[in-house]
């Protein structure tokens, strides 16, 4: 099945706002489960999840066929990542968190190769 940029941008973008609320509401009593910085814990393992859909996402989008295509992508998930984190850092039930920048970047690394290995078979097409 193939998509417009539209659709794609739309999906996208409508993934993004998800991500920013639910990054920015206060976390559940307890938040999620963390061992400490660098471990991998709940919390990091929803950071990867949603990094990597962001940066696949983006890929889609841009219809990434290339290095500087899926760069962008990357970069654009990980930039996305590290400003929320700074937003958090700012909210009372919310906190910086160097490991969630790692985890943010390494799903979003991981994100752009499931995008590779799938891309080929299904979904791009340049028509508008």
């Amino acid at each position: 099945m193939q998509f417009s940029r539209s659709v794609r941008t739309l999906v996208l973008v409508g993934w993004c706002v998800a991500v920013v609320v639910a990054s920015v509401i206060p976390a559940p009593a307890g938040g999620v489960a963390s061992p400490g910085a660098f471990v991998v814990g709940l919390d990091k393992l929803v950071h990867f999840g949603a990094y990597g859909v962001t940066a696949f996402l983006a890929a889609f989008a841009l219809g990434a066929r290339d290095a500087r295509g899926l760069a962008v992508a990357v970069l654009a998930a990980v930039a996305l990542g590290g400003g929320v984190e700074l937003v958090q850092a700012t909210l009372p039930t919310r906190t910086f968190g160097l490991g969630d920048l790692v985890a943010n970047a390494v799903g979003a690394l991981s994100g752009a190769l499931v995008y590779v290995a799938v891309e080929r078979r299904v979904w791009v097409t340049d028509d508008e």
